[in-house]
């Protein structure tokens, strides 16, 4: 694996940021157009994460990069293998939007409302006054709720009226 001469050095400087450090290169590599290595980077963070979450993250960065590459196929059963081994919050959220932003509604549905999982199992009462920037995931699930068309819940409900009654710009 290929790393710059920065990343290196904050490989080095900061052991204890590893998988952070690590998908942070490989976004760059990314957004830099260099697939082929942000693709080698995120393979070696799922294999080599100390963290389950920095490796879940790194999934999700790797069918990120797939899904621009075109290749469906591949991304599609790492989709699978995330779902199989029990995804964290974190990066269901974070599947969620990607999928959305791909036009993936109905899937990113499903990992919406795994994210959300316990707050659905109750009613609304229990979330209080909560800041919905805290909760993004019942953000992004009643985004694509309404764009899949579906009745509004009262989960989507809240989500509009804390919008509505949010700070003004």
């Amino acid at each position: 694996m290929e790393l710059d001469g920065k990343t290196e050095r904050e490989l080095r400087d900061h052991p204890e940021e590893r998988g952070e450090i690590l998908l942070d290169a490989a976004a760059v590599l990314q957004s830099d157009g260099e697939l082929s290595r942000a693709l080698a980077v995120f393979q070696y963070l799922i294999e080599e994460a100390v963290d389950r979450e920095d490796a879940q993250y790194a999934t999700v960065g790797k069918i990120d990069v797939l899904l621009e590459q075109g290749n469906e196929a591949a991304a599609d059963a790492e989709l699978q293998d995330l779902w199989s081994h029990g995804p964290m919050e974190g990066p269901a959220v974070l599947l969620g939007e990607l999928l959305e932003g791909n036009g993936r509604l109905e899937e990113a549905l499903t990992w919406f409302d795994f994210a959300c999982r316990v707050h659905l199992h109750g009613s609304v009462k229990h979330l209080g006054d909560v800041d919905l920037a805290y909760v993004p995931e019942l953000v992004g699930r009643a985004r694509v709720r309404g764009a899949l068309g579906r009745a509004a819940d009262e989960f989507d409900v809240l989500v509009g009226t804390n919008r509505e009654n949010g700070p003004s710009d």
